[in-house]
């Protein structure tokens, strides 16, 4: 999508603002904020796979968007919706359990972290390059 690099960067700058809001403050309305977020991307990536423009996720990694990365987003909407209607626990909780489980949360959600990202900005290629398209 065409705009500014300083908008884009404001934008990317509010999304890890909402993103540390949620995971530290872990309350309904962030969770609410987070579904509408992701529902948007999935919205856009839909939109931006249809004319084979660039995603723009994680940078520029000139991958095309992908009906994939829309799925992933729309996969990620439910979950915070699910979050929003529930019971959700954020940081604070997690460094409150024992450093065992702790850790193994901390590590558990980093790995979650790092797949999301490949899911988004490697696999879309990667299937391609599977179906022989």
């Amino acid at each position: 999508l065409p705009g500014s690099p300083w908008a884009v960067r404001a934008f990317a700058a509010g999304e890890l603002a909402l993103g540390v809001a949620a995971a530290v403050l872990a309350t309904r309305a962030t969770a609410v904020a987070m579904a509408a977020v992701y529902a948007s991307f999935a919205a856009l990536a839909l939109v931006l796979s249809g004319g084979g423009a660039e995603c723009g996720c994680f940078g520029d990694s000139g991958a095309a968007a992908s009906p994939l990365q829309s799925a992933i987003s729309a996969l990620l909407a439910v979950v915070c919706a699910v979050a929003a209607a529930g019971s959700t626990h954020g940081v604070a909780w997690v460094l409150g359990r024992s450093p065992s489980i702790a850790t193994i949360l901390v590590v558990g959600v980093g790995a979650a972290v790092f797949a999301t990202a490949v899911a988004y900005s490697e696999l879309p290629s990667a299937w391609t390059a599977w179906g022989g398209q």
